[in-house]
């Protein structure tokens, strides 16, 4: 009877403790990819899939055919622009000479005839008074990208040695394939945040300083006569904010 007992207590003890032992997995025992990631503030969109890779950098990756992802305009002469996970925009596009023309009036670009080519010989000073009468006429916010929110448009939740790949030829017009000028923009390949030209055809005015009193200004990006090296997402280059330079235009962000 004792024994009889015992064996009906026994099989009790493990009716509880089995399902314990099938689900209570230990956080140690799953693989460093397998954690489960907290994120107490999504930086994402809502169009957006928010995850947080295994070095604990949070990416954010478009979901397909959502409305948000589209491109919109402000105006029919004002840049074509998307949205990015910081919840800003920026152009899709590097600023063209039929843009620059329609807010300032004139046209200083060296390869002139191309009206949908980016606007270049634009100093940083210029720049500011295109903006300045760009927001006067929309009402908007635009601005120059700061260093860091251009890297983190030009990288796009990856990791690429360009703005968007590590082919060259896919995303950039550089020295070795642009025949000594600028192309039209949108004509390589978008990077994951749909956004054209980051690496190569013209170098990207940014708010960036390379002296004190910020009388020299940053570009990146690259242009139509960069050599590999400096078409690389993690290039960088300065000139005074004075400077026309044939191979420098810019892009814009828009505060939403």
């Amino acid at each position: 009877m004792r024994l009889l007992y015992g064996l009906v207590k026994l099989a009790l003890l493990m009716v509880v403790i089995w399902p314990l032992s099938v689900y209570a997995v230990q956080p140690d025992d799953l693989s460093l990819d397998q954690q489960p990631s907290i994120i107490e503030e999504n930086p994402c969109l809502d169009s957006q899939t928010c995850y947080t890779a295994p070095d604990g950098v949070v990416w954010c990756k478009k979901k397909p055919n959502s409305d948000t992802d589209k491109s919109f305009r402000d105006c029919p002469h004002c840049p074509e622009m998307v949205h990015l996970p910081s919840r800003i925009s920026i152009g899709k596009y590097e600023v063209t000479q039929g843009q620059w023309r329609a807010i300032a009036g004139n046209n200083p670009s060296q390869f002139t005839g191309c009206d949908n080519c980016p606007v270049e010989q634009v100093s940083w000073d210029e720049v500011q008074e295109y903006i300045k009468r760009l927001n006067q006429s929309t009402g908007k916010h635009y601005r120059l990208p700061t260093e860091k929110e251009w890297n983190m448009a030009c990288q796009s939740g990856s990791r690429h040695k360009y703005c968007g790949s590590d082919n060259i030829d896919a995303v950039a017009w550089h020295e070795g394939n642009s025949g000594g000028r600028t192309h039209q923009v949108g004509g390589k390949q978008a990077n994951a945040f749909g956004v054209y030209d980051m690496s190569g055809n013209v170098a990207e005015w940014t708010t960036g300083c390379c002296n004190k009193d910020c009388s020299c200004r940053t570009f990146l990006g690259g242009a139509w006569d960069s050599q590999e090296p400096n078409v690389r997402g993690d290039a960088k280059a300065g000139f005074g904010a004075m400077a026309k330079l044939l191979a420098v235009g810019f892009r814009l962000i828009r505060d939403n």
